[in-house]
């Protein structure tokens, strides 16, 4: 077996896959075993080539490892990005998405190859080319390398053809290029090569007595051997073969731009493999995390949007709709599960007062968009509907064609920052009286009934005419934001909608949401400061 170990000081790898543009913010984990080769080559050229390692040795390495594709055992990682506008020369400076995983400082990440052994040259080479491995992927992933005598560990990577009997977790799979062995590579040449017309085909023999039914076969004459002439290649074909060398090491050290340059959609060196991670393996654990340990189910599950552009809060209602409707499907249709009326709202008996689901918008960063989504169910969420939301749900998108990726972030009694503590809540989202206003009947008492109800403490009431939304703190009246769900035929007592101040006697917390639509995120509130 060989075992490499690899650490990054900077805690962080930036490698973009094959075929994807940097802007997309994608990042290849765990590093393909193609990339990998190819670092090694790289760092001989630059470090170790010489008579001590001479090129023939870099060759039976590279054919090694390149025999048998590899199994990982990864370190938990999370995905980031930073953004930052790159200058051009006579342009206007470009928007630039650097992303990358991120991981603790000196966090190993393994390499193994189970079935692979080498001979004492090879081994040292390999010792050399990992002491001078300066960094993989691009030049900011800092990597130190060594390559371990012994390990003892668990994979938690591996191809999707072989198993992996110690794999206790749900996977999900990935496309990897992984190098091809020497064999596979001559022969995938010699076909690229031959579609082009380049050199002839391979003569086809003709069994002995399967000749022409009248043709006899003539005695063998000594005459000249007759040779085919392949046409001679053009500068564009000189260039396309330049782009397959004859061994399988010249072929892993092409540049990417001269591959793309010529066309090529995929390295010709390399296949696509499909490799089986944990799942949401870039969400910086194995499995969601769940912040309770046994004991009644949690109360609130949040979820980070991801994608660009985000929603903006002005938009609460539309995307705690989206939500449910996400889940409800999920369960229904994909899980075949039935749907607890705790989370569809349906079904439930008279004395429900808000127990059910509440579906909340979240703008974490204050920066006047959404970036999370929270599911509430004062009762407890349901097993069922907890594992759709962290194994099951991946995207959330809407009939406007609108698309975010949803990443499970934890579950709990009080995570994020809608679940805070305070005696004073002010308004995110219009608060919407739910009943019809009547003398002695007006918003104020309708709240504190709203209270009542619910068994919340009696605040004092005071109206806002505006709120401050965004880094920014820009005034918004409530008509700027949407204030009617999208299921007709509701009865809906309040169409404008006002802000409030809420002062409670006593500490208060969250999530706090009241009025109409407040199950959808209108008359959302947050605890001051």
């Amino acid at each position: 077996m060989i075992a490499i170990e690899m650490t990054f000081p900077a805690g962080r790898y930036h490698a973009t896959p094959w075929g994807r543009h940097v802007n997309e913010a994608d990042v290849e984990w765990p590093p393909s075993p193609w990339r990998f080769l190819r670092g090694l080559i790289a760092t001989w050229h630059r470090k170790a080539a010489g008579d001590h390692f001479p090129e023939n040795l870099l060759h039976r390495l590279i054919d090694s490892l390149a025999e048998e594709k590899p199994v990982f055992s990864l370190p938990t990682v999370r995905h980031s990005h930073v953004r930052h506008y790159m200058p051009i020369a006579g342009k206007k400076p470009t928007l630039v998405f650097d992303a990358f995983v991120q991981m603790e400082k000196n966090t190993p990440l393994c390499i193994l190859w189970q079935n692979t052994t080498l001979d004492e040259d090879c081994t040292a080479l390999l010792d050399q080319l990992l002491c001078g491995m300066q960094y993989l992927g691009r030049a900011e992933s800092w990597v130190l390398a060594k390559r371990l005598e012994n390990w003892s560990g668990s994979i938690n990577a591996w191809p999707a053809d072989q198993e992996n009997p110690g794999a206790d977790f749900e996977t999900e799979s990935i496309p990897l290029y992984a190098p091809l062995s020497k064999k596979a590579y001559e022969k995938e040449r010699q076909s690229l090569i031959q579609e082009k017309g380049l050199a002839p085909p391979p003569p086809v023999p003709v069994p002995k007595g399967q000749m022409g039914l009248f043709e006899q076969e003539k005695p063998k004459e000594k005459t000249k051997a007759r040779q085919i002439k392949t046409p001679k290649p053009s500068a564009k074909d000189k260039k396309f073969l330049s782009t397959l060398p004859e061994n399988l090491t010249d072929a892993l050290s092409v540049d990417t731009g001269e591959l793309q340059s010529v066309g090529w959609s995929a390295p010709p060196a390399a296949e696509k493999v499909r490799y089986l991670r944990p799942y949401q393996a870039l969400n910086g654990s194995t499995r969601p995390r769940i912040s309770h340990s046994g004991g009644p189910s949690p109360r609130l599950a949040r979820m980070q949007l991801v994608g660009k552009p985000l929603p903006k809060m002005e938009d609460a209602v539309r995307l705690g709709e989206t939500l449910r409707k996400a889940l409800i499907h999920t369960m229904d249709k994909r899980m075949k599960e039935e749907v607890p009326p705790v989370i569809s709202g349906h079904d439930l008996p008279e004395t429900n007062r808000h127990s059910h689901a509440f579906f909340l918008p979240e703008d974490a960063d204050q920066d006047g968009h959404i970036d999370h989504l929270n599911l509430y169910v004062p009762e407890g969420i349901p097993e069922k509907a907890l594992y759709a939301l962290s194994r099951r749900m991946d995207k959330l998108w809407t009939d406007k064609g609108e698309e975010w990726r949803l990443v499970f972030d934890t579950a709990g009694f009080s995570p994020g920052t809608l679940a805070g503590t305070g005696p004073v809540w002010l308004s995110a989202s219009p608060y919407l009286h739910p009943w019809y206003r009547k003398k002695g009947f007006g918003l104020k008492e309708q709240v504190l009934r709203e209270c009542r109800l619910r068994g919340l403490p009696e605040p004092d009431i005071e109206v806002m005419e505006t709120i401050g939304v965004g880094k920014g703190k820009r005034p918004r009246k409530p008509i700027h934001f949407r204030r009617f769900r999208e299921k007709r035929g509701l009865n809906q007592p309040d169409r404008q909608g006002c802000f409030l101040r809420l002062s409670f006697p006593e500490p208060l917390t969250g999530p706090l949401a009241l009025g109409f639509g407040c199950h959808f995120g209108l008359g959302l509130f947050v605890p001051e400061n």
